[in-house]
């Protein structure tokens, strides 16, 4: 089952067992067959699939299995691509339409395949999609891949009730006559940004940063090189795929991280996520997440976080509301629009909902399906969600009874890219043009005085943005407004004023955006292409702000993606020379007040268990053991931190004990990394300093075999 000439989520190529027989129909459920069903589905003769959803489906099953008193059900996946494996070979001809332009459901959630073999797989216990098979569900426009869809191997997925009401979508299926498989699914091990989630340092967080009179900065590196690696041609994927294997790190982690989302979780954590990619239109598009957890003073490993394999998952968007936290995005590539979809975790990112898509009350304007950077309440209580629309414009849609419905308020601004504010009479909406549109080549704005129905341009005194530029714009608690920008244009001419300068700049507003007063952003880079484009970015950016009173900036399109901390009294105080020595140093070189503190489950049991003090800095930061238990009580994580930072062994542990993975950190700052095969024995072993893959990385088979050896220099393979 697999193939190794295909997608990474058709390997490893492994022996699967089907112990059973079954019987599997020669076509996929008809439209009139289905209409027997169910009378009002709306379908129409003239489309290829009928156009339903993983649960419709299912219930058909159920209703034929009543109706005929016989076992249908849908395929397994395994079922599924063993019976198109035969249709392949053997000519005959007896199933019709497995891989034609309609794809099919199967019964299994999607996850990665295992490195083990199998009998009678029916997938992982849960998951946040169904798998799909036949062919991809993105349109053909501007697709560069080195592999076709129409293969046996391919696995496209979407949440089970993501198809209606898609009903235009080429999906269908098929049944199978046969028992239930009565195999226990597989468990999964849930990417690292979702294990071993606090739910209580909220309070502290509230309380414990660094005195708001005195100045903060700080620069962090946001995400690992690899994956963030720009190779020169995005369109070369090869000597990424290899560096990838190297060093053992998820193969669907692209190496080029874009159009990122920020948000300061309820508990205190910041959660960025991007998409991965190598061009920005395939469907192998995926979402990366990363986490920097409260306490702690450095960001993990990258996760491979969310998917809909086959489809080209787009511009992250997310926005804390009260206790929830909501993750939009977009999936520009599928026959049919759909401005935004989006998930929701309530306990900081542990969990997420079943995928929605929104329900509009009345009709919608031209958009494109692509969130940009903000959103937010008025004191009405309305919510605004931005999004790009068609050509130099952008919008916002508007939520009166908390997203159960949604509509189009009708105004669209005067740029692409727009960022969005509140205005501080609660209502009326500022919104800063990143591209497409300029007066004198000065940025537009745009104002709202009717709730987003319409919009006023108006002149900036910042230079317009180009491509690969994205602008900030946010209300502070303070009741001041934060605006990060670029100096220049990236490709085009820019006001006179600008000639000369380079960089980044962040200006604050007293008086709802009428004057500004600016600052040079501390730390800036240059662009990803420096030796194309040699100017100083900061790319596709967010800000947020906690409850701390901190205030997060992060960067996409440098390398590496950049993190940037501060408070108001580094806005206001003058500008420095420190470098990046003094920029990227730990702040904290003492710590007081250190306590044991615990987190249990319902039950009682222990959960969490962790040792945190304040350091000089005002921050609070951990410092000593902290272990993460699963609920029968065996240990699942263990590792000890010294002023937020990890030192010496840190160790990932499945429920049978076995090691997935093992840090050791040095007291010089680098760190050797070693996974682990499910037997045991050592997979891989690399060396990391300063989340940069530094020194040699090695890779063993199964049985113990070295199969790889490369050297990395910062990042870089040599």
């Amino acid at each position: 089952m697999g193939s190794t000439k295909g997608h990474w989520n058709e390997q490893p190529v492994r022996k699967v067992t089907i112990s059973r027989p079954f019987l599997i129909s020669k076509y996929e459920v008809t439209r009139l067959q289905f209409l027997e069903f169910r009378k009002d589905h709306p379908t129409s003769a003239t489309q290829k699939g009928i156009g339903v959803s993983w649960n419709e489906a299912v219930a058909y099953c159920e209703w034929l299995s009543k109706k005929e008193g016989k076992p249908y059900r849908l395929p397994t996946e395994a079922e599924w691509e063993y019976a198109c494996r035969l249709e392949g070979t053997s000519g005959e001809g007896q199933l019709v339409g497995m891989l034609d332009d309609v794809v099919e459901w199967c019964q299994d959630w999607y996850s990665p395949y295992p490195d083990q073999e199998e009998v009678d797989p029916t997938g992982p216990a849960e998951g946040m999609v169904r798998v799909l098979r036949g062919d991809k569900l993105d349109v053909d426009d501007r697709v560069i891949a080195p592999w076709g869809y129409n293969r046996p191997a391919y696995r496209a997925g979407l949440p089970p009730d993501f198809g209606r009401p898609l009903v235009s979508l080429n999906i269908g299926f098929r049944v199978v006559q046969a028992p239930p498989v009565s195999t226990p699914p597989r468990a999964i091990i849930p990417e690292l940004f979702r294990l071993g989630v606090k739910q209580s340092t909220a309070a502290p967080a509230s309380r414990n940063h660094p005195d708001p009179s005195k100045p903060y900065f700080r620069k962090r590196y946001l995400v690992a090189t690899p994956p963030e690696t720009w190779e020169g041609n995005r369109f070369e994927r090869p000597q990424h795929a290899k560096n990838m294997e190297a060093l053992a790190l998820h193969p669907g982690l692209a190496g080029h991280q874009h159009s990122a989302a920020l948000e300061v979780l309820p508990n205190g954590d910041l959660l960025m996520v991007a998409y991965t990619s190598w061009t920005e239109y395939n469907p192998e598009v995926a979402l990366m997440a990363v986490r920097l957890r409260y306490g702690h003073d450095t960001w993990e490993m990258p996760s491979f976080g969310f998917d809909l394999p086959s489809v080209n998952d787009h511009a992250p968007l997310l926005w804390t509301d009260g206790s929830a936290t909501h993750l939009f995005w977009g999936a520009p590539k599928l026959p049919e629009h759909i401005p935004f979809q989006w998930t929701t975790t309530r306990d900081s990112g542990a969990t997420w909902e079943e995928v929605r898509l929104p329900t509009f009350s009345g009709p919608i304007g031209p958009s494109n399906a692509q969130p940009i950077n903000t959103a937010f309440r008025d004191r009405l209580g309305t919510l605004y969600m931005a999004s790009d629309g068609v050509g130099n414009e952008s919008l916002l849609w508007a939520s009166d009874d908390n997203m159960k419905t949604w509509r189009d308020p009708g105004g669209r601004t005067n740029g692409g890219h727009s960022t969005f504010a509140l205005l501080s009479d609660g209502v009326s909406i500022l919104a800063m043009n990143g591209r497409k549109t300029h007066i004198d080549y000065y940025m537009t704005s745009s104002t709202s005085h009717d709730r987003a129905a319409s919009f006023v341009t108006g002149k900036t005194p910042f230079a317009w943005g180009g491509s690969n530029q994205r602008a900030s714009l946010l209300r502070l608690r303070s009741g001041r407004l934060l605006f990060a920008t670029d100096v220049k244009h990236s490709v085009d001419r820019s006001p006179k004023e600008f000639d000369g300068m380079q960089g980044s700049i962040l200006a604050v507003s007293d008086d709802d955006g009428k004057t500004w007063r600016k600052k040079k952003l501390a730390g800036g880079q240059l662009h990803e292409t420096r030796k194309v484009r040699g100017f100083g970015t900061i790319g596709y950016s967010v800000l947020r702000q906690g409850s701390d009173d901190l205030i997060h900036l992060i960067t996409t399109m440098t390398e590496p993606c950049l993190h940037f901390t501060f408070n108001e009294a580094w806005l206001d105080a003058p500008e420095g020379e420190e470098g990046d020595a003094v920029l990227m140093r730990n702040s904290a070189t003492t710590i007081t007040s250190v306590s044991d503190y615990s987190e249990r489950y319902s039950d009682g049991k222990t959960r969490i268990t962790w040792r945190a003090g304040i350091a000089n800095d005002g921050r609070y930061l951990l410092h000593g053991p902290e272990k993460w238990f699963f609920p029968d009580g065996k240990l699942q994580y263990e590792a000890n931190f010294a002023l937020g930072r990890k030192v010496g062994s840190e160790i990932l542990y499945d429920n049978t004990g076995r090691k997935l993975w093992a840090w050791t950190h040095q007291e010089d700052g680098t760190s050797l990394w070693t996974q682990y095969w499910p037997n045991g024995s050592r997979k891989a072993e690399s060396s990391w300093k300063d989340l940069h893959a530094e020194g040699m990385a090695r890779r063993w088979d199964s049985a113990g075999n070295l199969i790889s050896e490369k050297k990395f220099v910062r990042g870089k393979a040599d």
